[in-house]
């Protein structure tokens, strides 16, 4: 390895670009990066949570899901003429796994509401909910301008009810709000 290799401080963005995939160059205002750097926050919040859950299951499907984020983000990158050349596609199928994940594993009172935080489990399934809303969010404010695959914002929504049944099912007790 040359001496240069080792050193990742480009430059390239200090004027406010970054590099899209394939080629080509783009702001980093941009609705593209804004909802890529979500999708990368949430996917470092699931490493996080991979962490402090015991079951190995559990371990193995968040890793699974973050696979499925850098496979959307990679999408949302590259230019629609340039997605041919991507390895790995976002596959429908995925929606249909996620739903089967997200059935409750307890029985747990109330509507809506719940006071995140019973323990550290629970509490960071809801900070990756919330990051998960954020950047569906964002890819709708996106998709707006440019096509985003529909299934790609059906699984992140799926994704979000995972994350509250994970959440949910990670507590102790519910502490509903009243």
């Amino acid at each position: 390895m040359k001496k240069n290799d080792r050193n990742r401080i480009t430059h390239k963005g200090d004027k406010g670009h970054t590099d899209l995939l394939f080629g080509g160059r783009i702001k980093k205002s941009s609705p593209i990066i804004e909802a890529v750097g979500n999708l990368d926050e949430l996917g470092s919040f699931m490493g996080l949570a991979k962490t402090m859950v015991a079951l190995r299951k559990t371990k193995k499907i968040l890793e699974e899901i973050q696979q499925d984020l850098y496979i959307i983000s990679s999408e949302i990158i590259t230019p629609p003429n340039k997605r041919m050349k991507l390895e790995l596609r976002f596959r429908k199928v995925r929606i249909v796994w996620l739903e089967e994940l997200c059935k409750p594993k307890k029985k747990w009172e109330g509507c809506c509401f719940f006071i995140p935080g019973d323990n550290e489990v629970s509490a960071i399934f809801d900070v990756c909910r919330t990051v998960c809303r954020r950047a569906e969010r964002s890819l709708w404010r996106l998709s707006a301008r440019k096509k985003v695959s529909p299934h790609i914002l059906t699984y992140i929504n799926r994704l979000s009810t995972f994350l509250f049944v994970q959440a949910r099912d990670s507590e102790g007790r519910h502490r509903k709000f009243r």
